[in-house]
């Protein structure tokens, strides 16, 4: 998953007011037309009706079909943003944005959670920035308020907040993890207090959880502070963890271990804005962002990284990252964009619902090539071979 929210307009946390809604018009004509009046003349003909086109209705909604994008439902009212989508597999997955939102989808319905309000009812209005878990058993999510909610996979959702001990990250855009025991988390830099930007942690435990940092931001110096960079993306396997961000920032290490844990630089080949990471296995890892940048690197035989240029076909920013295998990498962008390599060329695909005005695509996520989600502002949106309930599409 895995992206800060995003921006709509200028300011990073504003949200975008309206959004484009879809009607059903049917047209419909008064009287007879075709009628003679009463000042026709008596031999006038009067021409045969069914010579005369019809005027087509609007094109319906129709049902959703397999293997084509889909928008679901969403069952809320209010303009929303969707900035995190991560599951555990087809039947269990969590969506959450702003304004306080949080749904779950459990294979024939999506319900909304406010558990979470409970614990912190000061932060029910904030952003959540993204979702994400180990587990169906260990899910998080996170925001703009210096706070975190965990919970086991039911709907009760516990805080912690960063100005409690033990301290906390103070802001978190992005997370993934090897288990529940081994758990990263990246954001923004905060210029009031320069704060750490990468963050790891050994999971909740009793009610607890302890967030140490990790100096991602030097070159590996302990005798030199440095000046922090913003971290925006994170992805990782059983052999190393990547993280991307400010400038093209690109840091790469085999795991935590404690004090001693090393981040390696590795040159992306673009000094533009990264969000977004992913990798098909440590061989092979994508790195995308402002500009409609995207970058591949292989790893060679001697520990370096080749880097090619795979440039998306519009200059539109990358937010999100996934993929299924070396010829089969989704992106997800500004204004609208989703882009599929299939190996040899990007292709970009049409969004339903984005015939006025494109939203932008803040996350992506997928259990596998059958079952992929994608999110934004006022849009949810599913393919896959089997048709979610509640999911429509409007005709081209």
């Amino acid at each position: 998953m895995n992206r800060l929210p995003r921006t709509f307009g200028a300011s990073l946390l504003s949200i975008l007011a309206g959004a484009a809604l879809l009607h059903v018009v049917t047209s419909c004509a008064e009287g007879d037309p075709l009628a003679p009046s009463a000042a026709d003349d008596a031999g006038t003909e009067v021409p045969d009706a069914t010579l005369i086109p019809e005027q087509p209705d609007a094109a319906p909604p129709s049902f959703c079909e397999a293997d084509q994008w889909c928008s679901v439902t969403l069952p809320v009212t209010t303009q929303v943003s969707i900035n995190g989508v991560w599951g555990s597999g087809p039947n269990d997955v969590w969506i959450v944005g702003s304004p306080d939102l949080i749904l779950h989808w459990e294979g024939s319905k999506l319900t909304r959670s406010t558990a979470y309000q409970r614990d912190v009812p000061s932060a029910t209005k904030l952003t959540l920035f993204g979702v994400w878990g180990s587990g169906a058993d260990d899910v998080w999510t996170f925001n703009a308020g210096n706070a975190l909610w965990h919970t086991g996979g039911a709907d009760l959702w516990s805080a912690s907040r960063a100005d409690a001990p033990p301290p906390m990250p103070s802001l978190v855009t992005a997370m993934w993890g090897r288990s529940a025991n081994d758990i990263w988390a990246v954001g923004p830099l905060s210029h009031q207090t320069l704060t750490p930007t990468v963050w790891h942690c050994d999971g909740w435990r009793d009610g607890t959880v302890k967030w140490v940092p990790s100096r991602a931001d030097v070159n590996n110096n302990p005798d030199f502070f440095g000046f922090p960079y913003s971290f925006n993306g994170i992805w990782g396997n059983d052999a190393s963890v990547w993280i991307v961000g400010q400038n093209g920032k690109t840091r790469r290490t085999e795991g935590w271990n404690g004090e001693s844990t090393a981040w390696t630089p590795v040159e992306s080949g673009t000094s533009q804005e990264l969000n977004a990471v992913w990798g098909n296995g440590d061989g092979e890892v994508w790195v995308a962002g402002a500009g409609g940048v995207v970058r591949r690197l292989s790893r060679q035989a001697d520990g370096s990284y080749l880097v090619a240029s795979l440039d998306l076909p519009t200059r539109a920013t990358v937010f999100a990252l996934t993929g299924f295998g070396p010829n089969d990498v989704w992106a997800a962008g500004a204004d609208g964009t989703l882009a599929h390599w299939d190996g040899a060329t990007w292709s970009l695909v049409e969004v339903p619902g984005e015939e006025n005005v494109p939203n932008d695509l803040l996350a992506i996520w997928g259990s596998g090539p059958d079952d992929i989600w994608v999110a934004g502002q006022n849009l949810l949106l599913h393919k896959g071979s089997a048709v979610l309930p509640g999911t429509t599409m409007r005709k081209p």
